[in-house]
């Protein structure tokens, strides 16, 4: 230990006082004293450091007085020079100018002292000498126990010293540092320390981590739309803890624009209170709460429950301290195998209470609780629902082509076509070929006889050699046709490109790239650079989105073996940016790379060149930016072509063999037969007609004849179906059925398979009974039924229909065996069932339909909840009312979560509750605005708190 005395003038501390090691570097500090003014000594303590306890002692060995004049030794001078030892009872006084020297009798006494202590010191000394042996060259450790910055080994410390970070990192100095500042460079990592504990956190964060798999319960998780069904927790109802979802703080990770701020001003219950959801828990549930907040620097989140059942238990799997900004935390809930269950997930703060003038506040950025023992997709109704949609479109294909069938045919051939089985049909066309007079005719059948319409003659020229068959053909119209019309074409085609597979066709240009439009994701596609993903479009469907952090960056395509060198390719595709910038179209190994000016709406870009050897397609960024692509081909000539996938894309095709004659194409056991001019326009115009019905695109309808409105249209691009009039199915009585054609009556009323019918119950002395069907077939029919006047019949008494045995009519969440149907009553119900199951009919609607009965009409009820204890405990409706406050005695202040555009817009109903007491209480609304209404509740003239009840009723409607 070295102490510091300084003269009566020194105001300053020299820093050298404290604890040292034989090393020379200080352990602790010490505090200097000096001199009095008029140099005489004062009573030194017996201490160089202060402790609080008084049990704590410091003995001093051998102890030194110097005086400060600069002539001192140093520390490290004064270790080297003397080596005290053990018995040593002598003071070492080297300043012969003290003023104040000790008495003999003080000297003799401590003498004394020493002497008595001696013998303790020997015993000790054994010890004290092994413990020094062992700290001899040996390394110093240092431990943080806060996360705090200053929380770090001090000067002076020595090389290969370590230091156990607070987050457990394990690090070593590398330089010896006697004096100065702390310098984090000194000290490089070696490991991460870990044991038992840590591997245990590893494992529960594991396990908390693993909610991606569970069922979200409450699922506005960052407070996008309200506030997700959280309320204030705070057991003393006492007004101090308020609750309001605000604009995001500047830090708030989350990409929603609100987050939820807490505010504390008193004590509360527990704690500070807080927030909660009340999860209902229930047999071996088990469920994972994870919250994203901003909790006051050590103040703590702690978690509150009811019962959870016999060994129920929870634990937190992340630390729960607060740290002044936005942290995780996730606290596991494993219900107990049984006993009695009730209500869990209740967060409180832990700390110094808030004031009015300083509260205390904390804020939720994200805050959800996931059921991990219920799945969040349900894959048997997808699947179920994708087989429906299978065999809807079966069904529709089939009756299609049974429509097409009956249509007009269209022959060619240069004899005069063989009649089919059922006879030609009048408006049957035929395109009679010949050869040796170089032109063909048109013919229509009348009903008896084929009659001539137009002859076309031609003027070819064909060359036939070994590489190649050339055409040259002038063809001019006459006839009806008129003059005018000439069409020249030129079809150099090579040996190589007659090929009878489908993946060799080519309609307009073969596209050469594969997935072309991103349907397989970025299969056979290479990256230079910059990130992609495929997003979803709108317009193009799946498009390709590159971010792009340089210049040259983007995709890429080989066409490799599917091209010829030395012809002319043709390169377009879809693009856009998210700003504007330029894309460019590398056409490697060949001419008409093209750079693009992008914008931010979707624009054709096209360019081409010809193709000498090796090289990619490539679409590059010419700087850094956001751009995509879509419908993307290369093809073979000198224009482009609407897109088309190319035909390896097409599974169903791809292989398929083909034979073509005169005017048909064979395809494995099916035959399409070609009219040139036609099927050339319908494919450039992508339309098709037959009888009533036209393809037009993604579009496909029939047009009434009568006022040439759609009767039906089915859009595959926008994804929507209309059918004109809905389900044409007229009000019917009960014995009639659909399907049987015609219509067929029964003699048991039934709603057999009409959605609408009506039964009248015309007898007053009993009931009418119907059958309403329980079979699969009528999963998910939906019918209306109705007691009332009906073909002369008038009502006067009521309908039935009974349940068999096991299945259920389900209304309001009861289950009934029977339906009963008064007079002048309908019910709207649907079917519901599950594959081969069907369980019964969903009654979704009861009303009346005589306006006498004077039932009234349907209140639109806004809100209807439950104040308990100051805070609403139940609501119908999620989030109407964002916050509850209590004003003070009595008096509750309610706010709307979105406000109305007036006062006038709502009313409110209010109730009290008695709380189990024999006085009356009552409540009403004293205060009522666009964004909050207040209550007064009271049991005498004066305001008493107390629960109660109400309902908000939107007056928008009313007149």
């Amino acid at each position: 230990m070295v102490g510091i005395i300084h003269p009566y003038a020194v105001t300053t501390q020299s820093g050298i006082s404290g604890v040292y090691d034989m090393s020379g570097r200080k352990v602790f500090s010490g505090t200097d004293f000096k001199f009095t003014a008029d140099n005489k000594a004062v009573s030194f303590r017996s201490y160089l450091y202060y402790s609080a306890d008084s049990t704590v002692n410091q003995f001093f060995f051998n102890p030194m007085v110097h005086r400060l004049d600069g002539s001192e030794p140093s520390i490290i001078e004064i270790l080297q020079v003397k080596t005290a030892t053990l018995i040593d009872t002598s003071f070492k006084v080297l300043d012969d100018k003290i003023a104040l020297k000790a008495s003999q009798t003080d000297f003799n006494s401590l003498n004394g002292r020493v002497t008595t202590a001696e013998s303790k010191l020997t015993v000790q000394a054994g010890e004290i000498a092994s413990t020094v042996s062992k700290i001899e060259g040996k390394n110093a450790v240092y431990k943080s126990y806060t996360s705090a910055a200053t929380d770090r080994p001090t000067v002076p410390y020595a090389k290969n010293d370590l230091w156990v970070t607070y987050e457990g990192i394990i690090k070593q100095s590398q330089n010896t540092r006697l004096s100065g500042a702390f310098v984090d460079a000194d000290w490089i990592n070696t490991t991460k320390y870990t044991d038992d504990t840590a591997a245990n956190e590893a494992k529960n964060f594991a396990e908390g981590r693993s909610y991606q798999g569970g069922k979200i319960l409450y699922r506005d998780i960052d407070f996008s739309t309200g506030m997700n069904g959280i309320a204030v927790y705070n057991n003393a109802a006492n007004g101090v803890t308020t609750m309001q979802r605000i604009a995001k703080q500047a830090d708030c990770p989350t990409t929603s624009a609100y987050c939820v701020e807490i505010s504390n001003t008193g004590a509360a219950s527990p704690y500070l209170g807080g927030f909660f959801w009340g999860t209902t828990t229930r047999a071996n549930a088990k469920f994972i709460t994870r919250i994203i907040a901003k909790l006051p620097l050590n103040y703590s989140i702690s978690y509150h429950s009811n019962v959870t059942g016999t060994g129920g238990y929870q634990r937190w799997i992340t630390p729960t301290i607060g740290t002044g900004k936005y942290e995780e935390y996730i606290n596991i809930v494993q219900s107990g195998s049984s006993g009695t269950f009730s209500s869990t997930n209740f967060y409180a703060l832990n700390g110094t209470a808030g004031t009015a003038a300083a509260p205390v506040k904390w804020y939720l950025g994200l805050a959800t609780v996931y059921d991990m023992t219920q799945a969040e997709i349900d894959y048997k109704s997808l699947a179920d629902t994708a087989q429906s949609a299978a065999n809807n479109a079966q069904t529709t294909a089939n009756a299609a082509n049974t429509t097409a069938n009956t249509k007009n045919q269209t022959y060619y051939s240069d004899t005069t076509p063989l009649a089919p089985t059922s006879g030609f049909k009048t408006g049957d066309l035929w395109y009679k070929i010949s050869v040796t007079d170089g032109c063909y005719y048109s013919y229509r059948w009348n009903g008896s006889t084929w009659q001539q319409i137009n002859v076309y003659v031609s003027q070819a020229k064909q060359t036939i050699t070994d590489a190649s068959i050339t055409n040259l053909v002038t063809k001019t119209g006459i006839g009806s046709v008129g003059t005018g019309e000439t069409l020249w074409s030129k079809i150099n085609q090579t040996a190589d490109q007659i090929a009878l597979e489908v993946n060799k066709i080519q309609i307009g240009g073969r596209n050469l790239l594969l997935n072309s439009n991103f349907s397989n994701d970025f299969t056979n596609w290479s990256s230079n650079g910059g990130t992609r993903t495929i997003e979803s479009d709108t317009i193009y469907g799946k498009v390709a989105k590159i971010v792009a952090t340089a210049a040259s960056q983007g995709i890429y395509q080989n066409p490799a073996t599917r091209r010829t060198s030395g012809k002319n390719y043709v390169i377009s595709g879809y693009m856009k940016a998210s700003a504007t910038m330029n894309v460019t179209i590398s056409h490697e190994g060949g001419t008409g790379s093209k750079s693009c000016a992008v914008t931010t709406a979707w624009q054709r870009f096209e360019t081409q060149g010809v193709w000498t050897s090796s090289g990619s397609v490539c679409f590059y960024s010419g700087s850094a930016g956001t751009f995509y692509l879509a419908n993307l081909q290369y093809e073979e000539g000198t224009k482009s072509s609407a897109w088309s996938p190319a035909p390896e894309d097409i599974p169903q095709i791809v292989g398929s063999t083909l034979t073509l004659t005169d005017n048909k194409i064979t395809l494995a056991s099916k035959t399409i037969e070609l009219k040139g001019t036609t099927i050339t326009k319908a494919i450039q115009a992508e339309t098709a007609q037959f009888g009533g019905f036209t393809v037009n695109g993604d579009r496909f309808e029939s047009i009434a004849k009568t006022d040439n409105l759609p009767n039906l249209f089915l859009d595959g691009k926008n994804g929507t179906a209309f059918l004109r009039g809905g389900l044409l199915t007229p009000f019917r009585n009960g014995t009639y059925r659909l399907n049987s054609g015609s219509g067929v009556e029964f003699s048991t009323y039934g709603l057999q398979d009409n959605n609408n019918i009506v039964i009248t119950g015309d007898s007053l002395s009993w009931t009418i009974a119907f059958v309403v069907p329980f079979t699969t077939a009528y999963n998910g029919f939906r019918a209306t039924i109705i007691n009332e006047k009906f073909e002369s019949k008038t009502p006067a008494g009521n309908i039935s229909a009974s349940a068999p045995s096991g299945m259920y009519f389900f209304e309001n969440g009861v289950k009934k065996t029977a339906l009963t149907i008064q007079k002048h009553e309908g019910v709207e119900l649907i079917g519901y069932g599950e594959g081969a199951v069907f369980y019964g009919w969903i009654i979704l609607n009861r009303f009346n339909t005589n306006s006498y009965n004077q039932s009234g009409f349907g209140l639109n009820v806004y809100n209807i909840g439950m104040v308990r204890g100051g805070r609403i405990t139940k609501q119908t409706t999620p989030d109407p009312i964002s916050s509850i406050t209590r004003v003070s005695e009595g008096r509750y202040k309610l706010t709307f979560q979105n406000p109305f555009s007036s006062v006038d817009n709502y009313i409110v109903f209010i109730t009290c509750e008695s709380g189990g007491t024999i006085h009356g209480r009552y409540a009403n609304v004293t205060t009522k605005a666009t964004s909050y209404f207040e209550v007064y509740t009271g049991d005498d003239e004066t305001p008493n708190d107390s629960d109660f009840n109400f309902m908000i009723v939107s007056t928008l409607n009313w007149t």
